[in-house]
């Protein structure tokens, strides 16, 4: 993200996700593959976070956004329910939250109601410097 931005990781993540799921036989459909909402959630939801995250190694930052409540897969919930998230509809086209508004306000106090203490290590680096979860 910090090297593309946020809007052309947009277009990039919806590219390489459709083409990933093509290649490995997952179809993009109404029900499975590619999911629009969900991709762009995650993006606005890491835009976040590194703005407000100082230059690390990238292992360290994915530990720290996957660590955070909204980084996390329950994070969605909080701006989505779960019939609006799953609908076809959502998975094409990007669906306006409908519990609570995406705000940064909202991902700064839950990134401090999670905890210094709480984490879990999910990505790690290799000798090379690599990451691998």
């Amino acid at each position: 993200m910090r090297q593309h931005g946020e809007e052309a990781s947009k277009a990039l993540l919806r590219e390489r996700i459709r083409r990933y799921n093509e290649a490995v036989g997952t179809p993009n459909s109404d029900t499975r593959g590619y999911h629009e909402t969900v991709t762009l959630y995650y993006v606005w939801a890491a835009a976040r976070y590194l703005e407000r995250t100082a230059p690390k190694p990238l292992h360290d930052l994915v530990n720290g956004f996957v660590a955070g409540r909204l980084g996390s897969k329950a994070g969605i919930f909080e701006f989505w329910s779960r019939e609006r998230l799953f609908s076809t509809a959502a998975r094409h086209d990007f669906l306006a939250p409908d519990l609570a508004p995406l705000s940064a306000d909202l991902l700064h106090s839950a990134a401090r109601l999670t905890g210094a203490g709480r984490s879990r290590s999910v990505a790690r680096p290799d000798q090379s410097g690599r990451t691998s979860s």
